[in-house]
């Protein structure tokens, strides 16, 4: 490759390289501005509950199913369950 392909050929590179980070850096969204619903766009918030628990999954996962003083199932570490 003679010298003068060769400056040529990096001045391309230069030029495309430099023109992707430039429309990469303005087509990007700004990240900080992502927790608040932008124009037309709506929020929706659910608040969830437990149902219950899976004895197997838990046992599996070392926690023993209990009742709590209000009549609750909880799950509690096997090595921090009350009366053990």
């Amino acid at each position: 490759m003679s010298e003068k392909t060769h400056r040529a050929t990096r001045r391309k590179v230069t030029v495309l390289t430099l023109a992707t980070f430039l429309l990469l850096g303005t087509s990007l969204p700004a990240y900080a501005d992502e927790a608040a619903p932008q124009s037309g766009e709506t929020s929706l918030e659910a608040l969830l509950s437990v149902v219950g628990y899976d004895a197997e999954v838990a046992a599996s996962h070392g926690y023993e199913l209990r009742v709590d003083d209000q009549g609750r199932e909880v799950s509690v570490p096997i090595s921090n369950a009350p009366g053990d």
